[in-house]
């Protein structure tokens, strides 16, 4: 796939940037997107328009879930690890009052350097994300689940092909 990209003379920065963009478009605005995007199921032809094939995984997101995810996610990239954990409790995600994440998250993620593609990477951190919701009995839902595997897909297609895009910095507008 990826001489092909070569063959016919297509940007793969921004197909990828394009990609990226239609993903939180499809996953944000319209809270339902292809949970499946492997090379076969995504397809670029000769003028470099995206086609989608194999519907069979796809993803839901409520307007609620999809709030709480991006405050979540606003709540990492700023570092603000207490802020996360009275998240989970609002969002109904835990039973437990959580004593003690905030401390393992900082001590985990505390460190991260979100600024940057180049020094992130992002399957790792949501790995350890997980492992501490995990830790501390937190039940995400499993359609929220089903999302964070599509985003690590689409990050790792990002860093197969094209390993110094800066995905952060085209996701800022």
């Amino acid at each position: 796939m990826f001489i092909f990209f070569l063959y016919i003379n297509i940007d793969i920065v921004k197909m990828l940037n394009q990609g990226l963009e239609a993903f939180v478009v499809q996953s944000f605005y319209y809270g339902f997107y292809h949970a499946d995007p492997h090379p076969g199921n995504v397809w670029i032809d000769k003028n470099g328009n995206r086609i989608y094939l194999d519907f069979g995984i796809m993803g839901e997101i409520s307007k609620q879930d999809r709030e709480t995810l991006l405050r979540l996610a606003f709540m990492l990239f700023n570092k603000r690890f207490n802020a996360v954990k009275d998240l989970v409790i609002k969002a109904g995600w835990a039973n437990d009052s959580l004593d003690g994440m905030e401390t393992k998250l900082e001590k985990v993620l505390g460190s991260v350097d979100v600024k940057s593609t180049k020094d992130f990477n992002l399957s790792t951190t949501l790995s350890y994300l997980l492992d501490i919701l995990n830790e501390y009995d937190v039940n995400m839902p499993t359609h929220l689940v089903l999302f964070i595997k599509t985003l690590v897909s689409v990050d790792g297609f990002n860093k197969f092909l094209a390993p110094t895009n800066d995905v952060v910095k085209s996701l800022a507008p």
